[in-house]
């Protein structure tokens, strides 16, 4: 599958300095940090709801592979 405006960022990178690159990379990875820490703070809140606890995934966990 083509997607043209990737390609054209992706040729843009590669014509980066390395300096700018290493910027590129590092607010890239702080923003897919930030996207995950929002992700595990919405998934927690909707397991506080259902009740679901680590304790109670742990049980679940152990009765999975021990068969109780």
């Amino acid at each position: 599958m083509s997607h043209p405006k990737v390609d054209q960022v992706m040729e843009l990178i590669e014509q980066l300095p390395d300096d700018e690159r290493l910027v590129l990379e590092q607010r890239l990875s702080q923003r897919f940090e930030a996207e995950w820490a929002g992700a595990v703070a919405e998934n927690r809140r909707i397991a506080q709801q259902q009740g679901i606890t680590e304790e109670s995934i742990d049980r679940a966990i152990h009765r999975r592979r021990y068969g109780e």
